[in-house]
Order: C-alpha cells, then structure tokens, then sequence
C-alpha cells in the first residue's frame, strides 16, 4: 500500500519562512548538495563588519530586509576553471547591479572554511521575484553539449 505522505515536506528557512523540499526520493548527487547546503556557513559583508549564518537561522541585524544569496559559481555539480567562475560571478554582479539591487560582497563557505564560493546578497531578491538567468547560463543552454549554469 502507499504512503499518503504529502508532495512536499516544509523545513523552516532563512528568517523563519517555509521552505519546501521535494518529499520523492533525490538521487545520490542531489542529496549530497542539499546536505551540504544546508552545512553550509553564509556569509555577508555588511558595513562595520560581517554577518555569518545558516539555512533556518535568523538574522537579527538584517530583519526586515529581503536579500537573496546568489552565486554563479560552481552550479551544480558543474566545476567551471577558477578564471571563468570570476568572470561569471563578474557578469552576475553587473546585472543584479543594473537590476537595481542593491548588492553586498558575501560567500558561501564549508564549515572548515577550505571551500569559499564567492557571492552576493541581493537586497530585494525575493522567492516571488521572477527567476532569471546570467546571459552566460542562458548562452550556454542553447549550446549543446555545454556546462550547465545558474
């Protein structure tokens, strides 16, 4: 008999919002990247120092101020050379820039600190907000055979 378990499971997100996960199975590489998503440490330069958090945590000294994380290095599983993850996080900066956010240096970094991923808190970024693509990744896309990006 089945489970009558719902769609999807709800675990508390950044500043106390739900965050829906896939309840259906995830294959070995997409478990492996949730885990250490959710390990991970977040980081944000603010001005008169930084702001350091997990996924679920509040943020006490940024209430009130809708922000998302965004990187475009490494996505996914893909591990892009040193010198186009600059460039691609280069272009990402410039249009959430030209978007109108307001844009803090931040990363995203292992708890032990030995993997740092460069980003950017983007104030104004919701989870309502529409998605969108760098120009690379959306480049890269209509070119088969090519890296995924995002």
């Amino acid at each position: 008999m089945r489970s009558q378990a719902p769609a999807r499971q709800r675990k508390r997100g950044i500043r106390g919002r739900r965050v829906a996960w896939p309840a259906e199975p995830m294959d070995d590489l997409r478990q492996s990247l949730q885990s250490l998503y959710l390990a991970a440490v977040y980081e944000v330069d603010v001005p008169g120092g930084r702001i350091a958090f997990r996924i679920g945590e509040a943020i006490p000294r940024l209430a009130g101020q809708a922000f998302a994380l965004i990187t475009a290095y490494n996505p996914g599983a893909c591990r892009p050379s040193p010198a186009e993850n600059e460039r691609r996080n280069a272009a990402l900066e410039r249009r959430l820039a030209e978007a109108g956010h307001k844009v803090l240096p931040g990363r995203g970094r292992d708890v032990s600190g030995d993997h740092v991923e460069p980003s950017f808190a983007a104030f104004g970024v919701t989870l309502s907000a529409p998605r969108w693509r760098s120009p690379a990744s959306s480049a890269r896309r209509r070119s088969p055979g090519s890296t995924e990006a995002s």
